[in-house]
């Protein structure tokens, strides 16, 4: 049987879809799904569904800790890019001085 891992954190609506996707895997595709993520969270909503205890579905920790540091870091994503940016020109502005002293 091919086993198929999922990042049960991954969507806007999670993991709603997630665990949607995976019965329909695992009964029309006759696949085991791994759902990764926050156990309480992806099992909570795997128990809303009929007869999915009885399907090929694990889950387990995300024990990287993946979707805890992208909530986190989320916010300050745009501060990042900018301050990536600003380092970006001010190397260009540099190197264009440094061409122009050179000619």
């Amino acid at each position: 049987m091919t086993t198929i891992a999922v990042d049960a954190m991954g969507g806007d609506h999670a993991p709603k879809s997630e665990v949607e996707g995976a019965i329909a895997a695992t009964r029309d595709l006759a696949v085991k799904v791994i759902l990764v993520g926050v156990e309480d969270v992806v099992r909570k909503e795997l128990a809303r569904h009929r007869g999915a205890s009885e399907l090929p579905i694990e889950v387990v920790l995300d024990e990287l800790g993946a979707y805890a540091a992208a909530r986190t870091l989320a916010p300050y994503a745009n501060i990042l890019f900018q301050a990536a940016q600003a380092q970006r020109n001010k190397a260009l502005r540099d190197r264009q001085r440094a061409e122009t002293l050179v000619v």
